[in-house]
């Protein structure tokens, strides 16, 4: 199981087109993503950009916060698939796109 984030926009025909792909990731990290955000990744489906940009500014600022550093690598899956450092660099794509995109819509399918 993954994520898989893209932002979306409506081009005036009701119809969604995507119009960046940010990635698609392993859900190995989804209890880090979880305890940044204070709900679940995927809980920001067709969020506006211009919404979730702040939301994913303030989980990129827990995680990154020296002091919870190893509150983080302790979450990391014992198979080896993603740690602290690929979730941090997901979640900050994720926001970057979001400010380039700010009249996009979020679209995480997981």
């Amino acid at each position: 199981m993954s994520y898989d984030i893209s932002i979306m926009i409506d081009t005036g025909t009701g119809t969604l087109h995507e119009i960046e792909e940010v990635g698609n990731y392993t859900s190995n990290l989804a209890g880090m993503w979880c305890d940044a955000l204070g709900h679940s990744l995927g809980d920001l489906h067709d969020a506006p950009c211009v919404e979730a940009a702040p939301v994913l500014a303030s989980a990129l600022a827990k995680m990154r916060d020296p002091n919870n550093r190893e509150r983080y690598k302790a979450m990391e899956p014992s198979n080896g698939w993603g740690n602290v450092d690929s979730a941090i660099e997901y979640v900050q794509n994720a926001y970057a796109a979001c400010l380039r995109h700010p009249r996009g819509r979020l679209y995480i399918d997981h």
